[in-house]
């Protein structure tokens, strides 16, 4: 689903359930991490780590695992970037060497709008006016969500790169999309896209680092958002 929002040197292996993840395949690292976690947070940890195992196999590489570091950002072997993602429904892990890409990012939701007063939280005045007039270009979108996805995405893409945390109003998104399928909305319809996402100058990170503006894709598949930022 969402392979097509990436370069092809770029490992994909999904997961659309919401099956059980194995944790017996977890190194005692990995399964330290989730030692206190609700069973539904283990079983979305498993299943992302087992979509990582899947795509270090598809990339040609022996399955390791993924520790995390602090914040819980996955920690990838040495020469390898890669990014997870986990909703209901679909879990997914993206790989590629990095010799080839320089890093990636990518997120899923379900195609629902945020919660009441989260959008003010995490978009400015100026990208909701421009929500507004995507909303009406793509009507089966809940572009608010999107906003929310595409921000996930590039901070993902951002963060193992720098070091450093974004606040969400630390970045300024720009949509832009269409829509073919049967047009209803539904199972069959698909609406895609790109984004960009421009640091804020009252950012540091803007200042220091070169990835001032970081792009990508975007699809609605099956009910499902898709967001992809891959640094090359």
């Amino acid at each position: 689903m969402i392979e097509g929002l990436l370069p092809q040197c770029v490992a994909v292996a999904e997961d659309v359930s919401d099956a059980p993840g194995d944790e017996s395949v977890l190194s005692p690292a990995e399964r330290a991490l989730i030692a206190a976690a609700l069973p539904e947070r283990r079983d979305q940890f498993a299943a992302g780590r087992g979509c990582a195992r899947r795509a270090m196999e598809l990339l040609g590489e022996e399955p390791r695992p993924v520790p995390a570091d602090a914040t819980g950002a996955p920690v990838w072997p040495s020469g390898l970037v890669g990014s997870i993602t986990h909703c209901r429904g679909y879990r997914a892990a993206v790989l590629a060497r990095r010799a080839d890409v320089t890093a990636l990012g990518i997120d899923a939701e379900p195609n629902l709008g945020l919660r009441d007063g989260v959008l003010e939280l995490v978009s400015s005045a100026g990208e909701r006016a421009r929500l507004r007039e995507s909303a009406a270009l793509l009507p089966h979108v809940r572009v608010d969500r999107l906003l929310f996805s595409a921000k996930e995405a590039a901070y993902k893409a951002w963060y193992p790169l720098h070091g450093i945390r974004l606040g969400f109003r630390e970045a300024e998104l720009t949509l832009s999309g269409r829509v073919y399928g049967n047009g209803a909305g539904g199972l069959g319809a698909v609406t895609e896209g790109t984004f960009r996402v421009r640091l804020s100058e009252r950012s540091r990170a803007a200042r220091e680092f070169r990835h001032e503006v970081l792009h990508g894709r975007w699809a609605v598949r099956d009910f499902l958002i898709l967001t992809a930022v891959t640094l090359e």
